[in-house]
């Protein structure tokens, strides 16, 4: 859309007169044009009263700063995280988030900055991408009722450390991102996010500045907390984790190994040691089962999308860790008890409660979005989900013989079934590396896509299912198939025959007829695993 740029032209032009302001696409990002300084705009060194100018009134605004870039390519990849919510970007400088999250699909979007050229700036730069963003100058004029407040470059200066708390009283949840620190020096936020951007016109900025951490702080889940652990000391009755416990916590819980995210009809657990690739530890497999619990007890939770943070899906269990257990001493004791959880549906029998077969049991369709490195456990976990949508460029591996070990945790009997013996006992025996489209080639894959593009399309493979097809048959379908597996044709086809009369006298039936006269779009009952 077009904007006036003039105003913040002269505001620029007041400092550094040979400057000019552009409309200037941003890299990553592929709707969202600012007018940011020129990117050809002389690096040299500055006559010594124009840099007293510029120290005097630094124009902030006509930079994209790498944090606020890195924060506006997550919310266009995943804008479940502000949809429909009510927003706060603080200390906005060119308006970078707010326009983001606007353009995510936020209710309503509010931009903070004590510098008036800022919201100058913002409020041009929404004008230029068609979003309507509320200008404020002082946090305290901020409604106190926000869902989510974001801070993006704003902690270089620590004297704006203070302004954590401020926040914290007004939005339920705060985001913080920032390349200059690696701590918040606040107990009540954890990492959740990482990501590598750096400032837009390059500034020459060092290396070090290029990895932007997110912080994340939801409100009152020190007070849910305490109220649930009294809870459980009044009813001695209540052994381990409640319904209600499992789903405030699947909402609440601060995970540190995976990020846990959920956005009508889809859950997605992302495995998140990104510098590790994402090797598995003891407690990311602890979290991940407590996760998907959690999802399996969320009515709005049709499917289940697991996935890797960064570049790797997960090379299997942490080498630190199998250095410990090779010693004999089984790796570390962390206490992991506050993340016990029994996901999955213990009637389909005990060959679904050993060890990892729990994912099979699980009563919504569990995928991988397999976007890099999957190797040993991480390949053994994968062929225990539901279906695996693969990226070209993925690498795999069994690992396990050139480590002395076996075909571990069940892969020995899900890796024939899916590629046939032959295959399998191959990769087994020589734990060669193979890519995404031998994957799709010999059957371990049921979708080959482009790099970068499995998350969205298991995202989108859940939507369609919860659009047209009724949660509960997802669900009978999954335990036919892996049932019937250990089954004689015999047994499978009377069980079916029990089930098939069951779902001829469920609502869901009913729906699917009439919708189908009706010419309209099926809605279905959503599926509780306390049902």
């Amino acid at each position: 859309m077009a904007a006036n740029l003039d105003p913040i032209q002269d505001r620029l032009r007041a400092t550094l007169s040979e400057a000019r302001i552009q409309a200037t696409a941003l890299p990553g990002l592929y709707d969202i044009q600012l007018a940011l300084i020129n990117a050809d705009f002389s690096t040299a060194p500055l006559a010594p009263e124009t840099m007293r100018a510029v120290i005097a009134n630094p124009a902030y605004w006509a930079f994209c700063w790498g944090s606020g870039l890195a924060t506006a390519i997550w919310l266009q990849a995943e804008p479940h995280l502000v949809t429909d919510k009510v927003i706060a970007d603080i200390g906005c400088g060119s308006g970078i988030v707010a326009i983001a999250a606007s353009l995510a699909g936020a209710r309503e979007v509010f931009a903070c900055d004590i510098d008036a050229d800022a919201l100058l700036a913002t409020r041009i730069n929404a004008e230029l991408n068609g979003c309507e963003v509320k200008l404020y100058q002082h946090v305290s004029e901020l409604p106190a009722d926000l869902d989510q407040v974001w801070m993006a470059d704003v902690l270089y200066d620590r004297s704006n450390l203070p302004l954590i708390q401020e926040v914290k009283d007004r939005a339920q949840s705060v985001f913080i991102s920032d390349s200059r620190v690696s701590d918040v020096e606040d107990p009540d936020f954890s990492i959740v996010h990482q990501a590598e951007a750096l400032t837009f016109p390059n500034l020459g900025e060092f290396d070090e500045f290029r990895q932007v951490r997110f912080f994340h702080c939801q409100r009152y889940a020190g007070v849910i907390e305490t109220f649930l652990q009294s809870f459980r000391r009044w009813n001695p009755t209540d052994v381990g984790v409640t319904l209600k416990d499992r789903d405030l916590r699947g909402i609440l819980m601060h995970y540190q190994d995976i990020i846990y995210q959920v956005d009508d009809p889809v859950a997605v657990i992302k495995f998140n040691r990104p510098d590790a690739m994402n090797a598995f530890t003891r407690r990311m497999l602890a979290e991940i089962r407590h996760a998907l619990a959690a999802a399996e007890q969320d009515e709005r939770v049709v499917g289940i999308v697991l996935t890797g943070e960064g570049r790797g899906f997960c090379p299997g269990m942490d080498m630190n860790a199998l250095d410990a257990m090779s010693d004999g001493n089984g790796g570390d004791s962390e206490n992991l008890t506050e993340l016990k959880a029994q996901p999955g549906d213990a009637d389909l029998g005990q060959n679904f409660q050993v060890t990892y077969s729990y994912l099979m049991s699980i009563r919504k369709p569990v995928i991988a979005a397999i976007n890099g490195a999957c190797a040993g456990l991480g390949l053994a976990i994968a062929t225990m989900t539901d279906l695996r949508i693969v990226e070209r460029s993925a690498k795999f591996s069994t690992a396990f013989s050139q480590r002395g070990l076996i075909a571990e945790h069940g892969i020995s009997w899900t890796l024939p079934r899916l590629i046939g013996s032959g295959n399998a006992l191959d990769l087994l025996w020589s734990a060669r590396k193979f890519t995404g489209e031998e994957a799709k080639s010999i059957g371990l894959a049921e979708r080959l896509v482009d790099d970068g593009e499995s998350l969205t399309t298991a995202i989108d493979y859940v939507r369609n299912l919860a659009a047209s097809c009724a949660p509960t048959s997802l669900q009978v379908m999954k335990a036919q198939v892996y049932r019937h597996m250990n089954m004689e044709l015999g047994d499978a086809m009377r069980e079916t025959n029990d089930w098939m009369a069951a779902s001829l006298q469920r609502d869901d039936f009913r729906e699917g007829v009439r919708s189908f006269i009706e010419k309209r779009p099926p809605n279905f009952a959503r599926v509780n695993a306390a049902d």
